[in-house]
Parts: structure tokens; C-alpha cells; sequence
């Protein structure tokens, strides 16, 4: 029982500290592999589940007032929800990340503008098209002068599906910890 007290709080302290550590070594879930998406990824996920931490940690003694059974309960369901948000972030990547071979992934806007619509049905039909015809590069530029609007709204979003997986995620393993904590202190007071 003592060993998977330790791996909650371990799991908690990893995923409560070093949340956005990822997106810093990798692009392994941007959507766009550039420093500021990277930052901005960062940033979000850092403070929101810093913000996530202080406040279950000042809502603990309500945490510990609850029984084993109202907060693994909880955990299931947080869990779960955050799994259901890395389902849909995993296929949303891979919807709208366009891979061809020899090339970078390139990023289309989830919500495509009239005009970019047009340039892909007049250069290929499909985006892998424009890049095995005419570059990465060609169609990059296009996404940015036709959509800025729309790649930065989808940006927004698959930022606010990543941060939706991760919260609920964070929280999920902070609520057992925290009654963990309050169960070892009584252990401590006993003996």
C-alpha cells in the first residue's frame, strides 16, 4: 500500500511541477514546432496547473473531510475526462498536422478561410498535393497570408484541448495525495 502512495505522490509532484517540460524538449504535441507556440504551450500549462494545485491545497481540509470513496470516485471521473480530451487532442493532431514524406509537418487551420479553401482546390485538391507539387514552403505561406485568423484560432484551440486534458489530469492524482497526506499524519499521531 506504501508503494502506491509513493507513485501518487511522485505522479502529482512530476505532473504538478513540471507540466509544460514537453513542450520545452520537444514538439511532440504542437500543433506549429515554433518558439513562440512553444512559450505560449509553456506558459499556459505551467500556470494553470500551478493555479490547480494552490487551489486544491486550499481547499485541503474540505478534501480531507471527504471520505475515500467521494474522492477516488472523483479521481475515476477526472481521470477519465482527461483521457477523453487526450482521444479527441490525439485525433485532432493528426487530422489537421498534414505529414508528407521528405517534409516537415505542416499545420492547417481547423477552420479554413473561402480563399485558402480555393487556393488548395486550385493547386492539388488536397494540401499533401500543394506539397509534393509545389513545397512545404508554398503552402505555409499561403495558411499565413489567406488564414493568420483561423491558424490562430486553432491554435487557441487544440491549446485549450491540451489544457482540458491536463487539468483535470493534475487534479486527478493532487486529491489522493492530499488524503494520503492527511492519512499519514494520523499514522504519525498513533505512533
Amino acid at each position: 500500500m506504501k508503494e502506491i502512495k509513493y507513485i501518487f505522490v511522485i505522479s502529482a509532484a512530476i505532473l504538478t511541477l513540471l507540466p509544460g517540460l514537453p513542450f520545452l524538449k520537444s514538439n511532440l504535441v504542437l500543433p506549429i514546432d515554433d518558439n513562440l507556440t512553444r512559450g505560449t504551450f509553456f506558459s499556459v500549462v505551467e500556470i494553470l496547473s500551478m493555479l490547480t494545485f494552490l487551489l486544491l491545497w486550499m481547499n485541503r481540509t474540505r478534501i480531507k473531510r471527504s471520505s475515500i470513496r467521494v474522492l477516488n470516485t472523483l479521481s475515476i471521473k477526472l481521470g477519465a475526462f482527461a483521457i477523453i480530451f487526450l482521444i479527441l487532442y490525439y485525433f485532432m493532431y493528426n487530422s489537421f498536422v498534414v505529414r508528407s514524406e521528405g517534409y516537415d509537418p505542416v499545420f492547417m487551420p481547423v477552420f479554413h478561410s473561402q480563399k485558402l479553401s480555393g487556393f488548395i482546390q486550385e493547386y492539388g485538391g488536397t494540401a499533401e498535393a500543394i506539397i509534393e507539387n509545389h513545397g512545404r514552403d508554398t503552402l505555409v505561406d499561403k495558411i499565413n497570408e489567406l488564414a493568420k485568423v483561423q491558424l490562430i484560432s486553432s491554435i487557441i484551440l487544440f491549446l485549450l484541448l491540451y489544457t482540458i486534458f491536463f487539468i483535470p489530469l493534475t487534479s486527478a492524482l493532487l486529491i489522493p495525495v492530499i488524503k494520503i497526506q492527511q492519512d499519514a499524519a494520523k499514522d504519525k499521531k498513533r505512533n
